[in-house]
């Protein structure tokens, strides 16, 4: 840097100037100098604070967001996939229990199937005039069929009476009916005439009397108590 006296007289400066000259830059000079170590220093501080993780995830942030959004995409179908592997067995343990009651339901049927069966079969040699009710007779074949398909027996186990047995409930059915026809033919109708000699002192004369004077007596007593009711009216008014 020239020194202006020295350019206005036109000389070339001297060595005393060229240092005073040169002062300002060496002094710029020194404070970069210094200061580019204390800004390292300090660079380095605070960098000392964090974890190379720190580093690691501003130099690879997007990297880093997609790997975090990848796990938890992959945690969100792992918990999915628990979630219906629970319901799966919760159903299939449902299943199963209804299955069970189901099996339960069927065999209790089965045995209260079986003990109306024998219980019904017992009362085959029982003679009842409501036979009929418990089990098919004779030529029932409705009944019958229904107590097959209840007790899913065969026919010939369905078959309650033999036909000799039938054959003696006919005939005691027709004795009886002969007997309630001859008692019947028994009972002797007697016709008592009218006596015609009594004329109008007879009985009949006389009950019709007795009939005149009682609806005659009613007649004036219910007159009376419609006038009481009617002066008691009046009298209220």
């Amino acid at each position: 840097m020239t020194p202006p006296l020295a350019a206005a007289v036109g000389g070339t400066p001297s060595s005393e100037e060229v240092a005073a000259g040169g002062a300002p830059d060496a002094a710029a000079a020194a404070a970069a100098a210094a200061a580019t170590p204390a800004a390292a220093a300090a660079a380095a501080a605070a960098n000392k604070n964090k974890s190379p993780l720190h580093a690691l995830w501003k130099t690879n942030e997007a990297k880093a967001k997609r790997v975090v959004k990848l796990l938890r995409r992959k945690r969100q179908k792992q918990q999915k996939r628990q979630q219906q592997q629970q319901q799966q067995q919760q159903q299939e343990q449902q299943q199963e229990g209804e299955d069970e009651e189901q099996q339960q339901q069927q065999q209790q049927q089965q045995q209260q199937r079986e003990l109306t069966r024998e219980e019904l079969l017992a009362a085959v040699p029982l003679k009842s005039k409501q036979k009929e009710l418990l089990l098919p007779v004779g030529k029932n074949k409705k009944l019958k069929k229904k107590i097959e398909l209840l007790l899913g027996v065969a026919a010939a186990e369905a078959e309650t009476e033999s036909e000799e047995e039938e054959e003696e409930e006919e005939e005691e059915e027709q004795q009886q009916q002969q007997q309630q026809q001859q008692q019947q033919e028994d009972i002797d109708v007697v016709y008592v005439a009218a006596d015609e000699a009594a004329g109008s002192d007879g009985a009949v004369s006389k009950l019709t009397d007795a009939f005149a004077a009682v609806f005659k007596a009613f007649s004036l007593n219910q007159q009376q108590q419609q006038e009481f009711f009617f002066f008691c009216f009046a009298a209220a008014l």
